[in-house]
């Protein structure tokens, strides 16, 4: 055998020297032997067994994951390999990731090891001026090693808890850049699942380009000159979509929003309500009742309508990216108390990009928690209310919207110039309103106040 792998429950997986896969039947802990070597089916030059289940390496250096050996179970050999994306020289299966070494030396752990092969590959930045150049790696549960050039130990402890898993996401259409994705412009990794694709160096279908076909894996190695299909990764690009016939016509919306025409609306909703009473003489605590601290789902919602479905042979509105133009944020004070804008959650819904998720209609929505503060004592012989309102700030703008066809998010490009009206409707609800009243229940010196705070 020249390359022999154990796991932490004592299975052990193995490959000869004509890169036969063998597996060892009953071999554990309390009995290493096992009773015989038992052949699988398949062809690595390397082989790594872990809690993540057992990964190989080929001739060809492609990565392969057996299906049905996650979680390291007993005496148990898998039932198929399935290919991963990405080439590499060296492989190592820790405890709660897997390790990989590419061609031109860099490290890369698997994102996304939640019950299966995992996502996508990561890199582990290195300083440029400093790379260290390695040659081999090994792992002990969750302690990296790694041999340099020039036999060189490096550890790390704990490597898997300083790692992060980055950006990943599907794109089924044209994608002029990869703002919306919060998405860097140098990628990883890829995989082309179906259909062919187009990538460009630059955004918004401009710069080199070039051309992936289904079940093409790219990976960061540097290209290998036999292997035609083989292509880096590491170049940049900033926009891609499908290749179609030349018929094919994408739709291209230019939006002018009419802030001078807004309209602003609130309504008051109620989200908590709590009495409370003390017939004692002495202050109490309040969190028999309420928490002095209470969080509450605020948000913004953003839809934009289109005022009449466009009706175009061989043109499709849903799916067209749009932004709304906003040369600087945005503060919007409301009618009812003028000391209230509009915050950061509404600017940054609007600077994103908009999606047509249906031939009339974009929605977005952003979440977050906001945190009130609440009495935390309640002084003797009085009684108290709280309520918790939820400030729901409508605005409703008008919209002129330019439309044309082309390839290009150009208008200098696109052909079939038309105009027509939408509707911006936006629902600020990141303002929380409490109103405590408390009243002395002490019948010899009665008295009342109400207190309001805005949050």
């Amino acid at each position: 055998m020249k390359c022999i792998s154990v796991s932490s429950k004592g299975h052990v997986w193995a490959v000869n020297k004509g890169d036969k896969v063998w597996y060892r039947k009953g071999s554990k802990l309390d009995s290493p032997m096992g009773s015989t070597w038992k052949a699988v089916a398949g062809s690595l030059k390397h082989v790594s067994i872990g809690p993540l289940g057992v990964w190989g390496i080929d001739a060809k250096n492609e990565v392969y994951f057996r299906e049905g050996t996650f979680g390291d179970p007993e005496d148990c050999d898998g039932k198929e390999w399935l290919k991963i994306e990405g080439k590499f020289i060296d492989l190592c299966v820790g405890t709660n990731t897997v390790w990989a070494l590419a061609s031109n030396r860099d490290i890369y752990y698997r994102a996304g090891m939640d019950g299966g092969p995992g996502t996508h590959w990561c890199r582990i930045e290195q300083n440029k001026d400093k790379k260290i150049v390695f040659k081999q790696l090994s792992v002990s549960e969750d302690t990296l090693l790694a041999v340099d050039k020039d036999n060189n130990i490096y550890h790390i402890f704990n490597a898997s808890k300083n790692i992060e898993e980055g950006s990943f996401t599907n794109v089924y259409e044209d994608t002029p850049n990869f703002d919306q994705y919060n998405f860097p412009n140098r990628a990883t990794s890829y995989k082309v699942v179906s259909g062919g694709w187009a990538f460009y160096s630059e955004p918004n279908y401009q710069g080199k380009v070039h051309y992936q076909l289904p079940g093409n894996c790219i990976s960061n190695d540097p290209p290998v000159p036999t292997e035609e299909i083989y292509k880096q990764y590491s170049a940049q690009f900033g926009s891609c979509r499908p290749i179609r016939n030349l018929l094919y016509r994408t739709c291209i919306m230019k939006v002018d929003v009419q802030w001078d025409k807004k309209h602003l609306d609130v309504e008051k909703e109620l989200a908590f309500e709590k009495d409370m009473a003390n017939d004692t003489f002495e202050a109490i605590p309040c969190d028999s009742e309420w928490e002095p601290a209470m969080q509450f789902e605020t948000g913004v919602n953003a839809k934009f309508s289109l005022d009449i479905i466009q009706n175009l042979p061989g043109v499709y509105v849903k799916g067209t990216h749009f932004f709304i133009p906003s040369p600087e944020p945005m503060e919007i004070p409301f009618k009812d108390d003028p000391s209230i804008f509009t915050g950061a959650e509404f600017n940054e819904i609007l600077s994103t990009c908009f999606v047509m998720t249906t031939e009339k209609d974009a929605v977005k929505n952003l979440k977050k928690l906001t945190t009130v503060q609440l009495p935390k004592f309640l002084e003797g012989k009085a009684k108290a209310k709280v309520k918790v309102y939820t400030m729901r700030y409508k605005i409703t703008v008008p919209c002129r919207l330019a439309l044309k066809v082309g390839f290009l998010p150009n208008f200098d490009i696109g052909s079939e110039q038309w105009t027509d009206s939408a509707m911006l409707y936006i629902e600020d609800k990141t303002f929380l309103k409490v109103e405590v009243k408390t009243e002395s229940t002490n019948i010899a010196r009665k008295a009342s106040r109400m207190r309001t705070n805005g949050f």
